[in-house]
């Protein structure tokens, strides 16, 4: 079973839009997912948002041809202090992103960027987008650890926040 990397997932981009006209991070992952490239902790196939992060790090003069697919200004970010919500985060796919700690979390780290974790409302009204783990409908606000989250199907919740005035 291999591992991803931005190459494999650029070939596969082109590779999907060849055979089917155009892309969706789903088509990438199970394109992948037939190449027997998958997720080596879990052995599944890589997450949609596995297959976006790695199509963040495109390299500079490789341009994608999918107006939907685009890349964004700034590199995601972690920001979480709780060990089963980033061990949680590492077996989806996370593994490459830079962990911040909340209290190292400045509205200048944040601006612009898609976050994921628990970071501070404050600074959270300047990200893109924030994804936090939860359960159900709900964010996890207590510490549990990887497996438990797991079996009571724990999935990411994108919310944003706005400044009210």
């Amino acid at each position: 079973m291999e591992s991803m990397s931005f190459e494999k997932v650029f070939d596969a981009y082109h590779q999907v839009l060849r055979e089917e006209g155009k892309v969706t991070y789903a088509a990438i992952g199970r394109y992948l997912a037939k190449r027997g490239i998958a997720n080596p902790l879990t052995g599944k196939p890589y997450s949609k948002q596995a297959v976006r992060i790695q199509l963040m790090k495109q390299p500079e003069g490789q341009a994608l041809r999918n107006r939907k697919i685009r890349k964004p200004e700034r590199q995601p970010i972690i920001v979480e202090d709780r060990p089963g919500v980033l061990d949680w985060l590492r077996k989806h796919g996370f593994g490459n992103v830079r962990v911040y700690k909340p209290s190292e979390a400045t509205v200048d780290l944040i601006k612009g960027r898609v976050v994921y974790g628990n970071p501070p409302f404050s600074a959270s009204v300047t990200s893109r987008c924030v994804y936090t783990v939860g359960v159900g409908a709900y964010p996890v606000v207590e510490d549990m650890p990887c497996r438990e989250l797991e079996s009571k199907g724990a999935r990411l919740i994108p919310f944003t926040c706005h400044r009210v005035k």
